[in-house]
């Protein structure tokens, strides 16, 4: 990635756990995410780091701690104004 200190190993490796999160639709912790990826923790760990470090490599979502061990996609919160995100929670036919 251009000027950014990552290699570009480290930002495929990002956007690869990235997707995993996404695709899987619940919450996975380092050694979950390792074992799909059929990847070593270190490396499924390194890249969760680059995400924490680099947010904007995820955008428009954000990658999550759940709890002390586990991970999640998120849309960013800067991403949609709080009004956005009530107006999309709301159903079609309780509109009036």
């Amino acid at each position: 990635m251009n000027d950014s200190g990552l290699t570009d190993a480290a930002v495929r490796d990002a956007l690869t756990v990235l997707a995993a999160l996404v695709h899987a639709a619940r919450p996975l912790t380092a050694d979950e995410l390792a074992a799909a990826l059929d990847w070593p923790v270190q490396r499924t760990a390194g890249a969760l780091h680059t995400i924490s470090r680099r947010p904007a490599l995820s955008d428009p979502l954000t990658v999550e701690q759940v709890g002390r061990d586990a991970y999640a996609t998120a849309p960013r919160p800067d991403r949609l104004s709080p009004a956005q995100r009530v107006a999309l929670l709301v159903s079609p036919g309780s509109r009036t």
